[in-house]
């Protein structure tokens, strides 16, 4: 096994409103190239930072990790190149309480059955430091050379053990069975269970941590006949069976998005449906994103609240983006057919909807981003674009802003997690500093920035949802004070745009 750091400077670059609404924005050349069906992901640690998964490939493929601090600075980069220095790739990571990350994965080995070499594949799981430097590596053993495992989750618990699962052959060397496996924090495998021995395929989809107990789900195949079923099984921290629920099901879920919410129930995204179960494998409700006009549909992604409403993005004709409620009734829905579809999504602490969608023009062949915002009530609330992108990933950073995983298209590519505040903008200009005191404020404040002049512009308040509390068109100099609206206590934005400039800051409200 090697791991190969990379210096910042010589690969990654720091900008500062690079593009309108960006906060920041760092990224990297892929010099090697990068497979187009590898997962690309992002995820936020205990601290703010936020690590990226990535893969680069030049006649083999590596893991290629990322860590970035909450200001955008590039903290370091590595890859890692198994023994075989063939196929490497990570398809879940998670953290342990002290910012180790653990990633799950499948690595490619050399082995040689009757002298003649074959190239295995095998789930493999990577612990690294909060400084990227590799603690372990385990690699779960195969029974026959043309295994094809999956591997699908990684979890950790309290005191660090790893619990991995996925897909693999099991010990009787005939059927192909969920594992579940244990590590200890250094490590060594504590057990392993193949659940069942007694079926066709069965494969681990989703792993969660329960404090005294562990919970996988899995989908269970008879292709002999023609039985599907969807499994809640849950093991103690020792390994032992303590419960298990099965219900027949339609469809097969071989691949799928999967979301849990905060009752236990879980949701399966496959195709063009959603499916609801309830914390014993029974099915709750179905939602069929219908094709327009014979076209056809697709779900792309899927965010569960803490309400448990359901937000659903992808393609139908253009993209389309809907909520629905506990029940899986409809509550909105929009479509916006500049975009080809929603890729990625999130939802943040208010109810709105974030949305990463991907236009595709025929004639071109050029890919663009819209990054689309909806208030809870399916209202756009502001959109931008990006030119000749494509968007890997997208996640909520916090009450202010979110991030995006993208990768500007060009030979090498190059790849960017960008840091957007949550009232977009797609204004021209770049957002300047205006300083406003006091803050915080609660009658009025005096505004001041770097232009001495007197412009006519407008003045506007927006709060955390993205929703205009005050707007005033008027004459504007550094050093004037603006009374303000009565306005409950909270965090807003003040923004001026004045002739040809834009000038933005955050202003905290207390009464």
């Amino acid at each position: 096994m090697k791991t190969m750091f990379t210096l910042a400077f010589s690969l990654f670059f720091f900008i500062l409103y690079a593009q309108p609404g960006v906060i920041w924005s760092t990224g990297a050349t892929n010099n090697q190239g990068v497979s187009s069906f590898s997962t690309k992901l992002i995820s936020i640690d205990l601290n703010g930072n936020i690590i990226a998964l990535n893969h680069k490939s030049n006649g083999r493929q590596n893991i290629w990790l990322s860590k970035i601090a909450p200001d955008g600075e590039l903290l370091w980069d590595v890859e890692f190149d198994g023994d075989a220095g063939l196929l490497d790739e990570g398809y879940d990571l998670t953290f342990d309480n002290n910012n180790n990350i653990i990633i799950h994965g499948i690595t490619q080995t050399k082995d040689f059955v009757e002298d003649v070499y074959f190239g295995e594949y095998k789930p493999i799981t990577l612990k690294f430091d909060p400084n990227g430097q590799l603690i372990w590596e385990a690699v779960i053993p195969v029974q026959e050379w043309f295994e094809a495992p999956i591997a699908n989750s990684v979890i950790v618990d309290d005191n660090g053990n790893c619990y991995v699962t996925g897909q693999i052959r099991d010990t009787t060397g005939s059927n192909y069975a969920a594992y579940l496996t244990k590590y200890a924090g250094d490590g060594n495998k504590e057990w392993e269970v193949f659940e069942p021995n007694d079926s066709f395929t069965t494969i681990g989809l989703k792993l969660n941590f329960l404090g005294d107990s562990i919970r996988l789900r899995s989908h269970t195949y008879n292709s002999d006949l023609d039985e599907k079923y969807l499994n809640t099984i849950t093991y103690d921290l020792d390994g032992n069976l303590l419960n298990k629920y099965s219900e027949e099901t339609a469809s097969w879920y071989s691949t799928v998005k999967m979301e849990e919410d905060i009752a236990g129930n879980f949701y399966f995204q496959s195709g063009k449906s959603v499916f609801k179960y309830n914390q014993f494998s029974e099915l709750l409700w179905q939602y069929n994103e219908v094709p327009i006009d014979g076209n056809n549909s697709h779900i792309m992604d899927m965010k569960i609240d803490d309400e448990s409403n359901v937000y659903l993005t992808g393609a139908n004709e253009g993209m389309f983006t809907l909520k629905l409620d506990s029940n899986g009734d409809l509550l909105w829905k929009t479509y916006n057919p500049l975009s080809t579809s929603g890729r990625h999504m999130d939802v943040d602490d208010f109810g709105n909807t974030v949305v990463g969608c991907e236009r595709y023009n025929f004639d071109s062949g050029i890919f663009s981003i819209n990054l689309v915002k909806y208030d809870p009530d399916g209202n756009e609330l502001a959109s931008l674009i990006y030119s000749n992108a494509r968007i890997h990933d997208l996640l909520v950073y916090d009450e202010m802003s979110f991030l995006t995983y993208i990768v500007d298209i060009g030979v090498p590519p190059y790849y960017k997690v960008q840091k957007y505040d949550l009232i977009l903008s797609d204004d021209d200009e770049s957002p300047e500093i205006l300083h406003l005191f006091p803050n915080p404020a609660n009658e009025s404040i005096t505004i001041t920035w770097d232009d001495k002049d007197v412009h006519r512009g407008e003045i506007s308040l927006y709060n955390l949802q993205g929703q205009s509390v005050f707007k005033q068109n008027t004459l504007i100099s550094s050093g004037q004070t603006i009374d303000l609206p009565k306005l409950n206590t909270g965090i807003y934005y003040l923004k001026i745009n004045s002739d040809s400039r834009i000038y933005q800051s955050k202003l905290i409200i207390e009464q």
